[in-house]
């Protein structure tokens, strides 16, 4: 028995890509051209993480114990270092040829647009991406991913990640309404073969038998009284020990082989005995058809087959149309944020102006005639005010010594705040002599 390593990897069912009766074909196609199933009617590149996938997650045990060898490698890649002066300007040089590249870039393909050259304007739009990734630190292709989505839901559609999940939700849907599309033909050919006498029957009083509204409804009244008797009939045939089940796509396929279905009648011992159970009278006054169980069986099976094999058609269409729209969509908000952003950083570079060198202070105070600009006259208004300032503070200081000098002359005494004053602007005297000597 092979272990789970050796065992061969499932393949992704692959999704069809193209409008026709062979199924195989338009998968192999769809393959081709998108390369499996990527993505859905309406969808984004990304695949939700499979059902399979999050049970072996959780059944991976947890580690309990980590090596010392390996807890300084741990804590060296938790710790980032900080990027270098040198790294941060190489960086900050980085991005902005991203963005001159990425301006280079939306002219390019508006060019190209312009010109209607597709091949090359698709050519630009792989290193737009790269480009953009650098300068914004964004993904361009799940930006666009995403307006995507929300324009195609904010028009009333529904979005499908996947090709199975709209498979699923369609199938039967789609089924339903193949067959009832089939039995609407089939009855308005049985309504067609009436004659007017029978017609008449079906419409009321006042009602225009050549009025395309009231023929639907006459035609409506016939269709639900046939379904009516074909019931009855089911009913009747799969009564007693040698019942009969029929089923309702076996009465309409009937009804397709120019058959009168509701009237089917089961035969005798005796008729049995040279052919089917049952007896059916045709439309056409041809001759009955005697088919058996067997027969009828086999015929089930085929027009369920035909219903499945219309349904799948129509749903792998449907994914293909889906899957070519969302690129559509998608590929016109990539080229509109390209378009978007280079007109941003366009703007940018022309409101970049380049700082002027700081004159030195010294020419704060302008010379007589020079033109004086607002900073310089507010740090001249500055300068005034504490030169203001100094002189009040001075000749408060001044009085005040006075004061004491003349307290002292009198022979009064001092108070140690007052002592403490005249101490304190003696030293300061002296270290200012001291300075100037120095000096």
């Amino acid at each position: 028995m092979k272990s789970p390593e050796q065992q061969p990897t499932p393949q992704p069912e692959k999704s069809p890509a193209n409008v026709g009766l062979d199924i195989d074909a338009a998968k192999k196609y769809l393959e081709k051209v998108y390369g499996g199933e990527k993505s859905s009617a309406i969808i984004d590149q990304s695949i939700p993480i499979s059902a399979k996938q999050e049970k072996e997650s959780e059944k991976k045990p947890a580690v309990e114990e980590v090596k010392p060898s390996l807890e300084k490698e741990v804590s060296k890649e938790v710790e980032k270092k900080e990027p270098t002066v040198e790294e941060k300007l190489a960086e900050k040089e980085k991005i902005r040829v991203a963005k001159d590249e990425l301006i280079d870039l939306a002219k390019s393909i508006k060019e190209a647009r312009e010109k209607q050259e597709k091949e090359k304007e698709m050519s630009f739009y792989g290193k737009a991406k790269e480009v953009y990734e650098t300068a914004t630190g964004g993904s361009l292709e799940k930006i666009a991913g995403e307006k995507a989505k929300v324009e195609i839901e904010a028009e009333g559609l529904k979005f499908f990640n996947t090709p199975q999940e709209y498979r699923k939700e369609k199938t039967v849907e789609t089924q339903d309404r193949i067959r009832q599309k089939e039995r609407s033909a089939v009855i308005k050919e049985r309504w067609n073969m009436l004659s007017d006498k029978e017609k008449g029957e079906y419409f009321g009083e006042g009602k225009n038998k050549n009025n395309p509204a009231d023929i639907d409804s006459a035609r409506s009244k016939f269709a639900v009284e046939l379904n009516k008797k074909i019931d009855a009939k089911r009913q009747e045939l799969s009564k007693g020990k040698n019942g009969i089940t029929i089923s309702e796509d076996v009465f309409y396929e009937l009804m397709k082989k120019g058959l009168k279905s509701e009237d089917i009648k089961k035969r005798g011992i005796f008729g049995r005995m040279f052919g089917g159970e049952i007896e059916i009278p045709p439309l056409d006054k041809r001759g009955y058809l005697e088919p058996t169980r067997n027969d009828l069986t086999a015929m089930e099976i085929t027009a369920k087959k035909n219903i499945e094999e219309a349904a799948q058609e129509e749903i792998e269409r449907k994914i293909i149309e889906g899957q070519r729209a969302f690129r559509g969509r998608k590929q016109r908000h990539t080229r509109e944020i390209i378009q978007e952003t280079a007109v941003k950083y366009e703007a940018e570079k022309k409101l970049e102006v380049k700082p002027e060198p700081q004159k030195p202070k010294i020419e704060i105070i302008s010379r007589v005639g020079r033109e004086r600009t607002p900073e310089h006259m507010k740090e001249m208004e500055k300068i005034r005010q504490q030169v203001e300032t100094d002189i009040e503070k001075r000749k408060e200081s001044k009085k005040k010594i006075e004061e004491l000098i003349k307290k002292q002359k009198k022979g009064e005494l001092l108070t140690a705040k007052e002592v403490a004053y005249l101490r304190t602007i003696e030293f300061g005297q002296k270290t200012e002599k001291e300075l100037k000597k120095a000096t």
